[in-house]
């Protein structure tokens, strides 16, 4: 027998309904006649012994056209799409206990048109109105730093929602979806970067005449540094990606390029301590914050844990993310403790630890870590997009109506700085998507549980409510007659 296969996947909407074919040139006999469509190893829906039996998951969703069975049409529709219908169906008939024929059938569920745009209206324009207005608030109340710093992330911020979203690969190319996996969150840590360097520099120029004369010479050399280390990702990006140039001094150019990033964690926090406290800082910023910071950087102590002492890479990677959040909050700790507590320059630790965090972003997907990258297609997850689509604007358009209307009524801000609200959150929202990245498959599985126990509960409970339903008209009707008349009165 022959049997008809489509080689093109099928692409319908989510909630919509598909008809998987399987269709045969001739009749089979009906005698013993055995149907099953399977995703992978797992039973979707069965006929056999003239029932139809649908797994838990897919009850009141699949269904045969058993009248038309005769005819050689074995095709299975699909109601109610779900995201995890997506995969490899694979229809196989017996005869008399021996196999028929079998096909195949790819389904991919994807978004409305409608849905998709509305979904990228929500990561453009919530932060566009966001960066107005932070800009008009730096106008008429907030200070240069605070207000550089806040547009400055706001008008970034669609990179890294971009590439944190589910629904990329519905709405883009497969060139363009390739470009934000690989390149939107380096673009807006590289940028990020050599906005926030210039404005650090520009407050740290006003007070230039009140520095020592090696102090002025190592700021120099430090911002020239990390001035250097941006522009050199970013001049790679745009020759790699953009001008499409190839060649042996290309792969130097990124060799140089990888090598002076490696450096910018250290150099970060030690421009933070000769900018606003050189002179009683030097002992931590000379001994201790290069030490830490090296540590995290250098990956060869992750190495031996991996390969060494036969360390999963969950296990690899959970110490390591550990270690940069614990030596980050003992860095911003002791950079508070040896500062002082003044407003900008704890501001700008807040921006700081923000590109600490955005550059393990890139540490844990770089292909050259092959034990510790992060696949570019890990699993995204809704709730953590929404909390950062949704959740983080609204907390911090908040804070911001907040300190307008207080700054309006008592003359007097809440805050000293609206970077303590920002830049936390916007770190809440990466370390969590690093964390959902990691542990995608085991939260995965979590969910498929919660998801199949509670499906197992309706169903036993459906019975009951059906039950329940047709005797309280009675009941009611029961109760109604046994009242007294004053009750009655009352009702």
């Amino acid at each position: 027998m022959t049997a008809e296969v489509s080689s093109a996947p099928l692409v319908a909407p989510l909630g919509s309904s598909v008809v998987l074919p399987c269709f045969c040139d001739k009749s089979v006999p009906s005698n013993d006649l055995k149907v099953e469509w399977r995703i992978k190893e797992t039973l979707v829906h069965l006929y056999q012994d003239g029932e139809s039996q649908a797994q838990e998951d897919y009850q009141n969703r699949a269904h045969f056209f058993t009248e038309e069975f005769q005819h050689g049409n074995f095709s299975l529709r699909l109601d109610d799409l779900r995201a995890e219908d997506e995969g490899q169906y694979t229809c196989t008939v017996y005869s008399k206990q021996r196999s028929v024929f079998s096909t195949q059938a790819s389904l991919e569920p994807r978004l409305l048109d409608s849905v998709l745009h509305l979904h990228l209206f929500l990561v453009v324009c919530p932060n566009m109105i966001m960066f107005f207005a932070f800009v008009f608030w730096g106008v008429s109340e907030g200070s240069v730093s605070e207000t550089v710093c806040c547009c400055a992330l706001y008008f970034l911020r669609p990179l890294l929602l971009l590439w944190a979203a589910p629904f990329i690969k519905d709405l883009f190319s497969d060139k363009i979806k390739t470009w934000i996996q690989k390149y939107s969150y380096v673009a807006e840590y590289a940028v990020f970067s050599l906005v926030m360097y210039s404005a650090l520099f520009a407050s740290a120029w006003e007070r230039f005449l009140n520095y020592a004369v090696f102090n002025k010479v190592m700021m120099i050399v430090l911002f020239a540094i990390v001035f250097v280390c941006c522009l050199c990702k970013i001049t790679y990006i745009l020759v790699s990606e953009v001008w499409k140039k190839t060649g042996r001094i290309v792969k130097i150019f990124d060799l140089v390029a990888d090598m002076t990033f490696q450096i910018l964690p250290t150099l970060q926090f030690i421009l933070l301590f000769f900018t606003f406290g050189a002179a009683r800082g030097g002992l931590i910023m000379i001994v201790v914050l290069p030490v830490l910071l090296m540590m995290m950087t250098n990956d060869r102590w992750l190495i031996r844990c991996r390969y060494g002492l036969d360390f999963s890479e969950s296990v690899v990677r959970t110490v390591m993310l550990i270690f940069i959040l614990v030596t980050n909050a003992l860095m911003i700790g002791l950079y508070i403790f040896t500062l002082g507590n003044r407003t900008d320059p704890i501001g700008w630790g807040c921006v700081m630890v923000f590109l600490q965090i955005l550059w393990t972003v890139m540490y844990f997907t770089d292909a050259a870590y092959s034990f510790l990258s992060l696949s570019r297609d890990f699993q995204r997850y809704v709730s953590v997009y929404v909390f950062g689509s949704v959740a983080v604007v609204l907390l911090n358009s908040a804070a911001l109506i907040t300190e307008l209307i207080l700054k309006t009524v008592n003359g007097d801000r809440m805050m000293a700085d609206l970077r303590f609200i920002v830049f936390p959150s916007e770190c809440l929202f990466v370390v969590s998507l690093l964390i959902s990245g990691f542990s995608g498959s085991k939260i995965a599985d979590c969910l498929k549980s919660c998801q199949t126990k509670m499906r197992s509960v309706r169903v036993r409970r459906s019975p009951q409510q059906n039950q329940s339903t047709e005797m309280n008209p009675l009941n009611a009707g029961d109760q109604e007659q046994n009242q007294p008349d004053s009750v009655l009165a009352q009702t």
